[in-house]
């Protein structure tokens, strides 16, 4: 499961993966709406998977199935799908 230690991590990992994917979704509104479940996810219990219950337990069990970690690293998402480039309109790539 990815566990984000400051800000700066997690902006790391959006610009690395998320803001390249198929499920971030902009806000053309500018509502403030944007983003992607499973990154939203990591955030809201980022702390809460450092605690010893067993909902703790349950939840960390979920996020890593989505974002790994090795050696306490934060992987590339599961649900990572390239978003269509300018010369390949409409085409998604898997990055494995």
């Amino acid at each position: 499961m990815a566990y984000f230690p400051n800000g700066t991590s997690g902006d790391v990992y959006q610009e690395r993966w998320c803001y390249r994917c198929v499920n971030w979704v902009e806000d053309p509104d500018h509502e403030g709406n944007w983003g992607c479940i499973v990154l939203d996810l990591h955030m809201a219990w980022n702390y809460e998977q450092c605690r010893k219950t067993p909902r703790a337990r349950i939840m960390k069990q979920a996020l890593e199935h989505f974002i790994p970690s090795k050696d306490g690293d934060p992987q590339k998402c599961k649900m990572f799908i390239v978003r269509a480039t300018a010369d390949v309109p409409g085409q998604y790539k898997m990055e494995f």
